[in-house]
Protein backbone atom coordinates (compact mmCIF):
# COMPACT_ATOMS: atom_id res chain seq x y z
CA UNK A 1 0.00 0.00 0.00
CA UNK A 2 1.33 3.52 -1.06
CA UNK A 3 2.00 5.73 1.77
CA UNK A 4 -0.39 8.90 1.94
CA UNK A 5 0.86 11.70 -0.44
CA UNK A 6 2.77 14.58 0.73
CA UNK A 7 1.34 18.03 1.13
CA UNK A 8 4.17 19.96 0.84
CA UNK A 9 8.73 18.98 1.32
CA UNK A 10 10.02 21.97 3.19
CA UNK A 11 13.55 23.09 1.71
CA UNK A 12 15.90 24.95 3.59
CA UNK A 13 19.15 25.84 1.84
CA UNK A 14 20.99 26.58 -1.54
CA UNK A 15 24.12 27.46 -2.05
CA UNK A 16 25.30 28.62 -5.94
CA UNK A 17 28.92 29.05 -7.29
CA UNK A 18 31.37 31.74 -8.05
CA UNK A 19 33.59 31.29 -10.12
CA UNK A 20 37.67 31.29 -9.51
CA UNK A 21 37.99 34.49 -11.72
CA UNK A 22 36.86 36.97 -9.23
CA UNK A 23 39.51 36.39 -6.86
CA UNK A 24 41.19 38.58 -9.73
CA UNK A 25 38.42 41.66 -8.57
CA UNK A 26 40.30 44.43 -6.79
CA UNK A 27 39.65 44.33 -2.97
CA UNK A 28 37.32 47.18 -2.86
CA UNK A 29 35.08 45.46 -5.54
CA UNK A 30 31.78 43.95 -4.02
CA UNK A 31 32.82 40.41 -4.61
CA UNK A 32 36.48 40.88 -5.05
CA UNK A 33 35.81 41.59 -1.51
CA UNK A 34 33.43 38.62 -0.73
CA UNK A 35 35.95 36.03 -2.78
CA UNK A 36 38.79 37.16 -0.56
CA UNK A 37 37.05 36.80 2.42
CA UNK A 38 35.23 33.44 1.61
CA UNK A 39 38.34 31.56 0.27
CA UNK A 40 41.05 30.12 0.39
CA UNK A 41 43.69 28.75 -1.60
CA UNK A 42 44.45 24.84 -1.04
CA UNK A 43 46.31 22.63 -3.46
CA UNK A 44 45.86 24.61 -6.62
CA UNK A 45 41.76 24.61 -5.67
CA UNK A 46 40.07 27.92 -3.83
CA UNK A 47 37.97 26.42 -1.36
CA UNK A 48 35.64 27.70 1.88
CA UNK A 49 37.12 26.55 5.30
CA UNK A 50 34.36 23.97 5.78
CA UNK A 51 35.44 22.20 2.61
CA UNK A 52 39.37 22.21 3.69
CA UNK A 53 37.80 21.14 7.34
CA UNK A 54 36.27 18.46 6.03
CA UNK A 55 39.15 17.00 3.53
CA UNK A 56 41.53 16.74 6.36
CA UNK A 57 39.43 15.27 8.74
CA UNK A 58 38.52 12.65 6.03
CA UNK A 59 42.18 12.03 5.14
CA UNK A 60 42.47 11.01 8.54
CA UNK A 61 39.72 9.34 9.00
CA UNK A 62 38.67 7.75 5.35
CA UNK A 63 35.02 8.73 5.68
CA UNK A 64 33.29 11.05 3.24
CA UNK A 65 32.26 13.48 5.51
CA UNK A 66 30.94 17.18 4.75
CA UNK A 67 31.26 19.03 7.44
CA UNK A 68 28.30 21.77 7.10
CA UNK A 69 26.93 24.36 9.25
CA UNK A 70 22.90 23.03 7.21
CA UNK A 71 23.47 20.14 9.78
CA UNK A 72 21.58 22.59 12.49
CA UNK A 73 18.50 23.15 10.24
CA UNK A 74 17.14 26.82 10.16
CA UNK A 75 14.50 27.32 12.21
CA UNK A 76 12.56 28.12 9.74
CA UNK A 77 12.34 24.34 8.93
CA UNK A 78 11.42 23.58 12.14
CA UNK A 79 8.82 25.75 13.38
CA UNK A 80 7.01 25.33 10.12
CA UNK A 81 7.18 21.54 10.27
CA UNK A 82 5.81 21.42 13.69
CA UNK A 83 3.20 23.87 12.70
CA UNK A 84 1.99 22.29 10.05
CA UNK A 85 1.84 18.63 10.96
CA UNK A 86 -0.21 20.11 14.36
CA UNK A 87 -2.89 20.87 11.33
CA UNK A 88 -3.03 17.72 9.94
CA UNK A 89 -0.61 18.17 7.31
CA UNK A 90 1.97 15.42 5.93
CA UNK A 91 5.56 17.51 5.08
CA UNK A 92 8.88 16.03 4.55
CA UNK A 93 12.23 18.54 4.93
CA UNK A 94 14.99 19.20 3.63
CA UNK A 95 17.62 21.21 5.22
CA UNK A 96 20.26 21.53 2.53
CA UNK A 97 19.48 20.90 -1.21
CA UNK A 98 23.73 20.24 -2.24
CA UNK A 99 23.83 17.94 0.59
CA UNK A 100 20.32 16.23 0.07
CA UNK A 101 19.76 16.38 -3.42
CA UNK A 102 19.51 12.88 -3.46
CA UNK A 103 17.25 11.72 -1.22
CA UNK A 104 15.07 15.02 -2.56
CA UNK A 105 14.91 13.69 -6.11
CA UNK A 106 13.63 10.33 -4.67
CA UNK A 107 10.90 11.80 -2.27
CA UNK A 108 9.62 14.06 -5.42
CA UNK A 109 10.21 11.27 -7.94
CA UNK A 110 8.41 8.59 -5.49
CA UNK A 111 5.16 10.06 -4.76
CA UNK A 112 5.01 13.28 -6.33
CA UNK A 113 3.68 15.55 -3.39
CA UNK A 114 1.27 18.33 -3.48
CA UNK A 115 4.04 20.92 -3.13
CA UNK A 116 7.49 22.01 -2.32
CA UNK A 117 7.78 24.99 -0.20
CA UNK A 118 10.83 26.96 -0.41
CA UNK A 119 12.35 28.94 2.25
CA UNK A 120 14.38 32.28 1.20
CA UNK A 121 15.29 33.80 4.35
CA UNK A 122 19.30 33.42 3.95
CA UNK A 123 18.94 35.31 0.31
CA UNK A 124 20.01 38.33 -1.48
CA UNK A 125 20.49 37.10 -4.70
CA UNK A 126 17.61 35.30 -7.00
CA UNK A 127 20.14 32.86 -7.70
CA UNK A 128 19.71 29.81 -5.10
CA UNK A 129 16.11 30.22 -5.56
CA UNK A 130 16.03 30.13 -9.21
CA UNK A 131 18.07 26.85 -9.45
CA UNK A 132 16.26 25.10 -6.30
CA UNK A 133 12.95 25.67 -8.23
CA UNK A 134 14.53 24.34 -11.48
CA UNK A 135 15.88 21.19 -9.46
CA UNK A 136 12.12 20.70 -8.06
CA UNK A 137 10.79 21.19 -11.57
CA UNK A 138 12.87 18.35 -13.15
CA UNK A 139 11.67 16.01 -11.10
CA UNK A 140 8.37 17.06 -9.88
CA UNK A 141 6.72 18.92 -12.85
CA UNK A 142 3.03 18.68 -11.66
CA UNK A 143 4.10 19.59 -7.79
CA UNK A 144 2.85 23.64 -7.11
CA UNK A 145 6.43 25.75 -5.87
CA UNK A 146 5.92 27.81 -3.11
CA UNK A 147 8.13 30.47 -2.46
CA UNK A 148 8.06 32.55 1.30
CA UNK A 149 10.65 34.53 3.64
CA UNK A 150 12.28 37.94 3.39
CA UNK A 151 13.84 37.69 -0.14
CA UNK A 152 10.42 37.22 -1.86
CA UNK A 153 8.61 39.43 0.40
CA UNK A 154 11.21 41.90 0.20
CA UNK A 155 11.27 41.78 -3.93
CA UNK A 156 6.85 42.25 -3.37
CA UNK A 157 7.03 45.09 -1.14
CA UNK A 158 10.18 46.90 -2.95
CA UNK A 159 8.50 46.98 -6.69
CA UNK A 160 5.06 46.98 -8.09
CA UNK A 161 3.49 46.86 -11.58
CA UNK A 162 5.25 45.24 -14.39
CA UNK A 163 8.47 45.02 -12.56
CA UNK A 164 7.42 43.13 -9.63
CA UNK A 165 5.89 40.91 -12.20
CA UNK A 166 9.00 39.98 -13.93
CA UNK A 167 11.10 39.25 -11.37
CA UNK A 168 8.34 36.79 -9.98
CA UNK A 169 8.27 34.91 -13.23
CA UNK A 170 12.02 35.24 -13.63
CA UNK A 171 11.98 32.75 -10.30
CA UNK A 172 10.02 30.40 -11.90
CA UNK A 173 7.55 29.54 -9.01
CA UNK A 174 4.13 29.16 -8.93
CA UNK A 175 2.95 30.75 -5.40
CA UNK A 176 4.76 33.48 -3.54
CA UNK A 177 3.33 33.80 0.26
CA UNK A 178 3.97 37.29 0.28
CA UNK A 179 3.31 38.26 4.29
CA UNK A 180 5.77 38.21 7.37
CA UNK A 181 5.78 34.85 9.30
CA UNK A 182 3.38 33.58 6.57
CA UNK A 183 2.82 30.25 8.20
CA UNK A 184 -0.93 30.66 8.24
CA UNK A 185 -1.13 31.86 4.97
CA UNK A 186 0.93 28.43 4.15
CA UNK A 187 -1.27 26.25 6.07
CA UNK A 188 -4.43 27.94 3.95
CA UNK A 189 -2.55 27.46 0.37
CA UNK A 190 -2.08 23.56 1.67
CA UNK A 191 -5.68 23.48 2.40
CA UNK A 192 -6.78 24.61 -0.52
CA UNK A 193 -4.43 22.22 -3.15
CA UNK A 194 -5.48 19.32 -0.39
CA UNK A 195 -9.35 20.39 -1.46
CA UNK A 196 -8.86 21.38 -5.08
CA UNK A 197 -9.94 24.88 -4.44
CA UNK A 198 -8.90 28.51 -5.96
CA UNK A 199 -6.09 30.00 -4.35
CA UNK A 200 -7.33 33.24 -5.05
CA UNK A 201 -9.44 33.06 -1.73
CA UNK A 202 -5.95 32.76 0.44
CA UNK A 203 -5.11 35.98 1.08
CA UNK A 204 -1.37 37.71 1.02
CA UNK A 205 -0.17 35.46 -2.40
CA UNK A 206 1.58 36.32 -5.49
CA UNK A 207 -0.38 33.50 -7.98
CA UNK A 208 1.53 32.50 -11.27
CA UNK A 209 0.02 30.16 -14.30
CA UNK A 210 1.98 28.99 -17.16
CA UNK A 211 4.86 30.86 -16.17
CA UNK A 212 2.87 34.65 -15.99
CA UNK A 213 1.56 36.21 -13.43
CA UNK A 214 -1.53 36.14 -12.79
CA UNK A 215 -2.53 37.94 -10.03
CA UNK A 216 -2.09 39.51 -6.52
CA UNK A 217 -4.91 38.10 -3.97
CA UNK A 218 -6.21 40.47 -1.15
CA UNK A 219 -3.72 41.29 1.61
CA UNK A 220 -4.71 40.97 5.17
CA UNK A 221 -2.57 41.42 9.00
CA UNK A 222 -0.57 38.68 9.27
CA UNK A 223 2.27 38.16 12.32
CA UNK A 224 4.82 35.25 12.69
CA UNK A 225 3.12 32.92 15.37
CA UNK A 226 5.38 33.96 18.03
CA UNK A 227 2.24 32.92 20.42
CA UNK A 228 2.04 29.53 19.57
CA UNK A 229 5.26 27.66 20.93
CA UNK A 230 6.95 25.16 18.62
CA UNK A 231 6.20 21.53 19.74
CA UNK A 232 9.33 19.33 19.50
CA UNK A 233 7.26 16.24 19.98
CA UNK A 234 6.47 16.74 16.08
CA UNK A 235 10.28 16.48 14.84
CA UNK A 236 11.71 13.29 14.49
CA UNK A 237 14.79 12.75 15.84
CA UNK A 238 16.55 12.24 12.34
CA UNK A 239 15.18 15.86 11.83
CA UNK A 240 16.26 17.41 14.98
CA UNK A 241 19.51 16.84 15.18
CA UNK A 242 22.22 18.16 18.18
CA UNK A 243 22.08 21.59 17.74
CA UNK A 244 18.54 23.60 17.02
CA UNK A 245 17.41 27.54 16.81
CA UNK A 246 15.17 28.41 19.41
CA UNK A 247 13.50 32.12 19.11
CA UNK A 248 11.89 33.45 22.40
CA UNK A 249 10.94 36.83 20.36
CA UNK A 250 10.28 38.16 16.74
CA UNK A 251 11.22 41.51 15.44
CA UNK A 252 13.53 44.07 17.25
CA UNK A 253 13.26 46.53 20.15
CA UNK A 254 15.35 48.89 18.10
CA UNK A 255 16.04 50.98 15.12
CA UNK A 256 19.34 51.09 14.69
CA UNK A 257 20.42 53.35 11.28
CA UNK A 258 21.71 50.92 9.45
CA UNK A 259 19.59 48.11 9.54
CA UNK A 260 15.85 47.15 7.93
CA UNK A 261 15.22 44.21 9.87
CA UNK A 262 12.50 46.08 12.36
CA UNK A 263 10.54 47.01 9.26
CA UNK A 264 10.46 43.52 7.75
CA UNK A 265 10.35 41.62 10.99
CA UNK A 266 7.10 44.18 12.61
CA UNK A 267 7.01 44.83 16.10
CA UNK A 268 8.63 43.29 18.62
CA UNK A 269 6.74 40.30 20.22
CA UNK A 270 7.89 38.26 23.51
CA UNK A 271 7.10 34.69 23.65
CA UNK A 272 5.88 33.80 26.73
CA UNK A 273 8.34 32.56 29.05
CA UNK A 274 6.63 29.60 30.41
CA UNK A 275 6.19 28.31 26.85
CA UNK A 276 10.04 28.74 25.91
CA UNK A 277 10.56 26.75 29.11
CA UNK A 278 8.55 23.59 27.87
CA UNK A 279 10.74 24.05 24.32
CA UNK A 280 14.30 23.37 26.45
CA UNK A 281 12.36 20.85 28.66
CA UNK A 282 11.56 19.08 25.15
CA UNK A 283 14.91 19.46 23.80
CA UNK A 284 17.10 18.36 26.65
CA UNK A 285 14.96 15.59 27.02
CA UNK A 286 15.85 14.43 23.89
CA UNK A 287 19.37 14.82 23.60
CA UNK A 288 20.02 18.30 22.31
CA UNK A 289 23.34 19.49 22.70
CA UNK A 290 23.32 23.09 21.63
CA UNK A 291 20.73 25.93 21.41
CA UNK A 292 21.34 28.71 19.42
CA UNK A 293 18.92 31.08 20.01
CA UNK A 294 17.99 33.83 17.00
CA UNK A 295 16.43 36.80 19.02
CA UNK A 296 17.73 40.38 17.77
CA UNK A 297 18.77 40.30 21.36
CA UNK A 298 18.29 37.74 24.09
CA UNK A 299 18.56 40.23 26.56
CA UNK A 300 16.36 42.58 25.73
CA UNK A 301 13.82 43.58 27.89
CA UNK A 302 16.43 43.50 30.99
CA UNK A 303 16.13 40.80 33.33
CA UNK A 304 14.19 38.17 31.24
CA UNK A 305 17.70 36.60 30.02
CA UNK A 306 18.21 36.40 33.57
CA UNK A 307 15.34 34.51 34.38
CA UNK A 308 15.89 32.29 31.56
CA UNK A 309 19.24 31.53 33.03
CA UNK A 310 18.70 30.22 35.93
CA UNK A 311 15.75 27.88 35.22
CA UNK A 312 18.56 26.26 33.08
CA UNK A 313 21.05 26.29 36.18
CA UNK A 314 18.49 24.72 38.00
CA UNK A 315 17.80 21.94 35.81
CA UNK A 316 21.05 21.28 35.14
CA UNK A 317 22.35 23.29 32.18
CA UNK A 318 21.57 20.29 29.85
CA UNK A 319 23.24 21.80 27.03
CA UNK A 320 25.14 25.05 25.38
CA UNK A 321 23.25 27.50 23.62
CA UNK A 322 24.71 30.71 21.79
CA UNK A 323 22.84 34.62 20.97
CA UNK A 324 22.67 37.66 19.97
CA UNK A 325 23.40 40.19 22.45
CA UNK A 326 23.35 43.69 23.12
CA UNK A 327 25.36 46.10 25.77
CA UNK A 328 23.04 48.76 26.32
CA UNK A 329 24.72 48.75 29.06
CA UNK A 330 27.74 47.97 31.49
CA UNK A 331 27.60 44.26 32.28
CA UNK A 332 27.61 42.99 35.59
CA UNK A 333 30.29 40.02 36.34
CA UNK A 334 27.48 38.36 38.37
CA UNK A 335 25.20 38.44 35.18
CA UNK A 336 28.35 37.21 33.06
CA UNK A 337 28.80 34.40 35.67
CA UNK A 338 24.83 33.34 35.56
CA UNK A 339 25.10 32.98 31.89
CA UNK A 340 28.53 30.54 31.58
CA UNK A 341 27.04 28.50 34.55
CA UNK A 342 23.73 28.44 32.21
CA UNK A 343 25.41 26.66 29.80
CA UNK A 344 26.52 29.98 27.45
CA UNK A 345 29.13 29.19 25.04
CA UNK A 346 29.29 32.02 22.70
CA UNK A 347 27.96 35.28 22.20
CA UNK A 348 27.63 37.27 19.22
CA UNK A 349 27.95 40.92 20.14
CA UNK A 350 26.70 43.93 17.73
CA UNK A 351 29.47 46.22 18.14
CA UNK A 352 29.27 47.95 14.85
CA UNK A 353 32.29 50.77 15.77
CA UNK A 354 34.83 51.38 18.20
CA UNK A 355 34.22 54.91 17.85
CA UNK A 356 31.42 56.16 19.87
CA UNK A 357 30.38 58.93 17.73
CA UNK A 358 29.69 56.20 14.79
CA UNK A 359 27.48 54.44 17.66
CA UNK A 360 25.65 57.57 18.22
CA UNK A 361 25.11 58.36 14.17
CA UNK A 362 23.86 54.66 14.15
CA UNK A 363 21.23 54.62 16.55
CA UNK A 364 23.02 52.55 19.03
CA UNK A 365 22.15 52.88 22.63
CA UNK A 366 25.26 51.26 23.92
CA UNK A 367 28.87 52.98 24.03
CA UNK A 368 32.42 51.34 23.11
CA UNK A 369 32.97 50.82 26.81
CA UNK A 370 30.06 48.82 27.59
CA UNK A 371 31.26 46.30 24.57
CA UNK A 372 34.81 46.24 25.69
CA UNK A 373 33.45 45.51 29.20
CA UNK A 374 31.52 42.54 27.94
CA UNK A 375 34.51 40.64 25.85
CA UNK A 376 36.48 41.14 29.12
CA UNK A 377 33.84 39.89 31.05
CA UNK A 378 33.12 36.86 28.62
CA UNK A 379 36.94 35.93 28.49
CA UNK A 380 37.08 35.63 32.08
CA UNK A 381 34.41 33.63 31.89
CA UNK A 382 35.39 30.98 28.89
CA UNK A 383 32.12 32.56 26.53
CA UNK A 384 33.66 33.13 23.36
CA UNK A 385 32.61 36.07 21.93
CA UNK A 386 32.18 37.71 17.94
CA UNK A 387 32.37 41.00 17.28
CA UNK A 388 30.39 42.02 14.21
CA UNK A 389 31.25 45.93 12.76
CA UNK A 390 29.72 47.94 10.18
CA UNK A 391 32.57 49.89 8.18
CA UNK A 392 31.27 53.04 5.68
CA UNK A 393 28.60 54.19 7.76
CA UNK A 394 27.84 58.20 6.81
CA UNK A 395 30.31 59.88 9.14
CA UNK A 396 32.78 57.21 8.77
CA UNK A 397 36.34 58.75 8.80
CA UNK A 398 39.72 57.81 8.70
CA UNK A 399 40.22 58.91 12.40
CA UNK A 400 37.02 56.33 13.58
CA UNK A 401 38.19 53.60 11.50
CA UNK A 402 41.33 54.05 13.28
CA UNK A 403 39.49 53.54 16.66
CA UNK A 404 37.57 50.50 15.73
CA UNK A 405 40.47 49.11 14.96
CA UNK A 406 42.16 49.70 18.11
CA UNK A 407 39.31 48.57 19.67
CA UNK A 408 39.39 45.42 18.40
CA UNK A 409 43.37 44.88 19.36
CA UNK A 410 42.89 46.49 22.54
CA UNK A 411 39.86 43.77 23.81
CA UNK A 412 40.82 40.86 21.57
CA UNK A 413 37.06 39.38 20.80
CA UNK A 414 37.07 35.82 19.56
CA UNK A 415 36.37 36.61 16.35
CA UNK A 416 35.68 39.27 14.26
CA UNK A 417 34.01 40.88 10.90
CA UNK A 418 34.20 43.77 9.30
CA UNK A 419 30.93 44.14 7.32
CA UNK A 420 30.88 47.45 4.98
CA UNK A 421 27.79 49.41 5.08
CA UNK A 422 24.82 48.21 3.00
CA UNK A 423 22.19 50.97 2.21
CA UNK A 424 18.51 49.63 2.10
CA UNK A 425 16.09 52.28 1.33
CA UNK A 426 14.15 50.56 4.02
CA UNK A 427 16.70 51.36 6.57
CA UNK A 428 16.16 54.58 9.15
CA UNK A 429 19.39 55.85 7.53
CA UNK A 430 17.05 56.51 4.49
CA UNK A 431 15.10 59.06 5.58
CA UNK A 432 18.11 61.25 6.01
CA UNK A 433 19.65 60.58 2.84
CA UNK A 434 19.15 64.22 1.60
CA UNK A 435 21.08 66.03 4.64
CA UNK A 436 23.70 62.77 4.46
CA UNK A 437 24.50 63.17 0.94
CA UNK A 438 23.78 59.80 0.84
CA UNK A 439 22.57 58.45 -2.63
CA UNK A 440 22.94 54.78 -4.35
CA UNK A 441 21.46 51.30 -3.33
CA UNK A 442 22.82 48.52 -1.82
CA UNK A 443 26.65 48.25 -1.86
CA UNK A 444 27.00 51.23 -4.10
CA UNK A 445 26.67 54.16 -2.82
CA UNK A 446 28.47 57.29 -1.82
CA UNK A 447 27.91 60.25 0.59
CA UNK A 448 29.76 63.03 2.38
CA UNK A 449 32.30 61.28 4.33
CA UNK A 450 33.24 58.02 2.08
CA UNK A 451 32.24 56.24 -0.91
CA UNK A 452 31.48 52.35 -0.80
CA UNK A 453 34.65 51.32 -2.69
CA UNK A 454 36.40 52.96 0.02
CA UNK A 455 34.53 51.05 2.56
CA UNK A 456 35.41 48.10 0.84
CA UNK A 457 39.35 48.82 0.76
CA UNK A 458 38.66 50.30 4.60
CA UNK A 459 37.56 46.97 5.65
CA UNK A 460 40.10 44.76 4.41
CA UNK A 461 42.45 47.33 6.05
CA UNK A 462 40.38 46.50 9.19
CA UNK A 463 41.14 42.78 8.58
CA UNK A 464 44.58 43.04 8.23
CA UNK A 465 45.77 45.42 10.95
CA UNK A 466 43.82 43.32 13.71
CA UNK A 467 46.03 41.51 15.64
CA UNK A 468 45.14 38.80 18.23
CA UNK A 469 41.18 38.17 16.85
CA UNK A 470 40.66 36.06 14.05
CA UNK A 471 38.84 37.07 11.06
CA UNK A 472 35.53 35.13 10.28
CA UNK A 473 34.46 36.33 6.50
CA UNK A 474 31.22 33.97 6.09
CA UNK A 475 28.00 31.90 7.89
CA UNK A 476 30.64 28.56 7.05
CA UNK A 477 33.04 29.33 10.15
CA UNK A 478 30.68 32.11 11.65
CA UNK A 479 31.04 31.92 15.37
CA UNK A 480 27.00 32.25 15.76
CA UNK A 481 27.08 28.75 13.33
CA UNK A 482 29.89 27.45 14.97
CA UNK A 483 28.50 25.40 17.70
CA UNK A 484 27.80 22.50 15.33
CA UNK A 485 31.11 21.77 15.22
CA UNK A 486 31.49 21.86 19.22
CA UNK A 487 28.37 19.51 18.91
CA UNK A 488 30.84 17.32 16.39
CA UNK A 489 33.52 16.69 19.17
CA UNK A 490 35.54 19.67 18.58
CA UNK A 491 36.90 20.98 21.66
CA UNK A 492 36.91 25.05 21.89
CA UNK A 493 40.27 25.20 22.15
CA UNK A 494 40.86 23.45 18.90
CA UNK A 495 38.47 25.73 16.96
CA UNK A 496 39.82 28.82 17.78
CA UNK A 497 43.20 27.30 17.15
CA UNK A 498 41.83 26.12 13.30
CA UNK A 499 40.01 29.88 13.29
CA UNK A 500 43.16 31.50 13.44
CA UNK A 501 44.90 29.23 10.69
CA UNK A 502 42.33 29.61 8.48
CA UNK A 503 42.59 33.14 8.98
CA UNK A 504 46.43 33.45 8.11
CA UNK A 505 45.74 31.04 5.29
CA UNK A 506 43.37 33.15 3.83
CA UNK A 507 45.27 36.24 4.13
CA UNK A 508 48.17 34.41 2.42
CA UNK A 509 46.25 33.56 -0.29
CA UNK A 510 45.27 36.55 -2.97
CA UNK A 511 46.16 39.06 -4.57
CA UNK A 512 49.73 40.01 -2.80
CA UNK A 513 49.36 43.84 -3.38
CA UNK A 514 45.88 44.22 -1.33
CA UNK A 515 46.90 41.61 1.38
CA UNK A 516 50.74 41.45 1.22
CA UNK A 517 53.63 39.01 0.22
CA UNK A 518 53.49 35.72 2.00
CA UNK A 519 56.54 33.58 2.25
CA UNK A 520 55.95 30.20 1.40
CA UNK A 521 57.67 28.52 3.89
CA UNK A 522 54.82 30.42 6.32
CA UNK A 523 51.89 29.33 4.26
CA UNK A 524 52.59 25.78 4.03
CA UNK A 525 54.02 25.53 7.76
CA UNK A 526 50.22 26.94 8.28
CA UNK A 527 48.77 23.92 6.09
CA UNK A 528 50.75 21.46 8.13
CA UNK A 529 49.63 22.95 11.59
CA UNK A 530 45.73 22.87 10.38
CA UNK A 531 46.63 19.65 8.66
CA UNK A 532 47.74 18.17 12.34
CA UNK A 533 45.34 19.70 13.59
CA UNK A 534 42.24 18.22 12.00
CA UNK A 535 43.40 15.15 12.11
CA UNK A 536 43.96 14.67 15.61
CA UNK A 537 40.17 15.68 15.97
CA UNK A 538 37.93 13.10 16.95
CA UNK A 539 34.85 14.27 14.97
CA UNK A 540 31.64 12.57 14.98
CA UNK A 541 30.57 11.14 11.63
CA UNK A 542 28.89 14.49 9.47
CA UNK A 543 25.51 13.98 8.35
CA UNK A 544 26.44 14.97 4.44
CA UNK A 545 28.86 13.25 2.35
CA UNK A 546 30.80 15.33 0.02
CA UNK A 547 30.53 12.93 -2.55
CA UNK A 548 27.18 13.74 -2.44
CA UNK A 549 27.42 17.25 -2.28
CA UNK A 550 29.96 16.99 -5.70
CA UNK A 551 27.35 15.26 -7.62
CA UNK A 552 24.89 17.82 -7.63
CA UNK A 553 23.50 18.55 -10.82
CA UNK A 554 23.96 22.10 -11.89
CA UNK A 555 22.66 24.15 -15.08
CA UNK A 556 24.27 27.67 -14.04
CA UNK A 557 23.54 29.14 -17.23
CA UNK A 558 19.82 28.42 -17.50
CA UNK A 559 19.36 30.07 -14.36
CA UNK A 560 21.72 32.97 -15.18
CA UNK A 561 19.50 33.89 -18.15
CA UNK A 562 16.52 33.68 -15.54
CA UNK A 563 18.18 35.90 -13.01
CA UNK A 564 19.12 38.83 -15.77
CA UNK A 565 15.79 40.04 -15.37
CA UNK A 566 16.99 41.11 -12.05
CA UNK A 567 20.32 42.85 -12.93
CA UNK A 568 18.17 44.71 -16.77
CA UNK A 569 16.14 46.47 -13.52
CA UNK A 570 18.74 47.06 -10.99
CA UNK A 571 17.52 44.40 -8.51
CA UNK A 572 20.62 43.50 -7.09
CA UNK A 573 22.50 46.27 -4.45
CA UNK A 574 24.62 47.20 -7.16
CA UNK A 575 26.48 43.91 -7.01
CA UNK A 576 27.71 43.61 -10.41
CA UNK A 577 28.21 40.05 -12.43
CA UNK A 578 27.33 37.20 -10.19
CA UNK A 579 25.92 39.51 -7.26
CA UNK A 580 25.96 36.82 -4.14
CA UNK A 581 25.30 37.38 -0.82
CA UNK A 582 28.07 36.56 1.54
CA UNK A 583 28.16 32.74 2.60
CA UNK A 584 25.30 31.53 -0.21
CA UNK A 585 27.98 30.74 -2.52
CA UNK A 586 30.80 28.26 -3.13
CA UNK A 587 33.59 28.66 -5.64
CA UNK A 588 33.45 26.16 -8.67
CA UNK A 589 36.53 24.85 -10.92
CA UNK A 590 40.45 24.88 -10.55
CA UNK A 591 41.98 28.55 -8.77
CA UNK A 592 43.21 30.56 -11.62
Amino acid sequence: MAPPRLDTILVGFHETVLPPSLAALPADDPLGFYYRTAFLRWDGEDLEPHEVLSRLVNAATGRDDCYHWAEAAPLALHHLTAFLRRRGFRTAMVRWLEGEHDRLAQLLERGEPRSVCLTTTFYVDPLPVIEAVAFVRRHAERATIILGGPFVQDLCRDHDGATRARLLEALGADVVVRSAGGERTLAQVLGALRAGTDLGRVPNLAVLAGGKLAGLTPTEPEESAIDEPLDWDQITDDELGREVCVRTSVGCAHRCAFCEFPVRAGRHRLADLAGVERQLEQLARRGVRHVAFVDDALNVPPGRLDKLCRTLVASGAPFRWSAHFRAAQAPRAGQLRLLRDSGCAALHLGVESGDDGMLRAMSKTGQVAHYGRAIELCREQGILTHAALVIGFPGETAASLERTIDFVNRYQPTTFKPQPFFYHHHAPVHGRAAQLGLAGRGWRWRHRTMTSRQAFAAAMQVRQRVKGSAFVGDRQMHLFMLPWLLCKGMTAAQLVTALGLFDQLQRDSFDARALGAPTRARRRQGQDELAALCGAMQLEPARFSSAVVDAYPRDLEAAMARRQAFVEVGALGGAPGLGASPGLVRSVGPAR
